[in-house]
């Protein structure tokens, strides 16, 4: 009777031991399942951050070369109208230095992408604010003329050099103003940029 009773025992013992195995076994591959799912998720997350930051690094490399441009020639049209005007004597505005009013062209099409996929949202701060910052002062830079007032504002240089001056002045003041700005926040944010990529790299190589 004893040994009967011991064979019971052993046979649930055994029983449960078997049903725990199974049961952790199959709680390990849930786990691992789990854990991949995550790592994959992380890594999309990590490459989309990625192609982000390459793809407004390039857009706004660009505009940087634009506005070095714009501004280099509104700086010399603002100093050129002060030094004539300060002469307080009639003079003649020098119609070849006039290239219109040179607006840069600020390219917007991968920020609009990146905050229409919400990629924008993935960026650690201050990146995003920073970003956000650029695209205002790009659309105000841009805003500030229209090219069909290039012709208009060469006639009355022609024509009125004094009072077109001073009417320009101001606006040609407007242009530096916002355009050191915006060179400042492109500075900025190329090294927000790069050194997000630093501390990824040393991050993997760390692994």
């Amino acid at each position: 009777m004893k040994r009967i009773y011991a064979w019971i025992v052993w046979f649930f013992v055994l029983t449960a031991a078997i049903t725990a195995g199974v049961y952790l076994g199959m709680k390990a591959v849930e786990n691992d399942k789990v854990t991949t799912a995550a790592l994959k998720k992380e890594s999309a997350k990590k490459k989309l951050i990625k192609n982000a930051k390459a793809q407004l690094l390039q857009e706004l490399q660009t505009n940087a070369g634009q506005l070095g441009l714009s501004y280099d020639y509104h700086q010399v049209m603002k100093d050129t109208l002060s030094q004539l005007l300060q002469q307080k004597v009639k003079f003649n505005f020098p119609a070849q230095l006039w290239k219109g009013m040179f607006t840069p062209a600020l390219r917007s099409a991968q920020y609009h992408r990146l905050a229409a996929t919400q990629q924008l949202t993935l960026l650690a701060s201050p990146l995003p604010e920073k970003l956000a910052t650029v695209h205002d002062l790009q659309q105000q830079l841009t805003g500030l003329s229209a090219p069909a007032t290039d012709y208009w504002w060469q006639q009355e240089l022609s024509a009125r050099p004094s009072t077109a001056a001073r009417a320009l002045l101001p606006l040609l003041t407007r242009y530096c103003v916002l355009e050191q700005k915006l060179d400042k926040l492109y500075t900025e944010v190329f090294m927000y940029i790069q050194a997000s990529k630093r501390t990824t790299t040393e991050k993997v190589k760390d692994k």
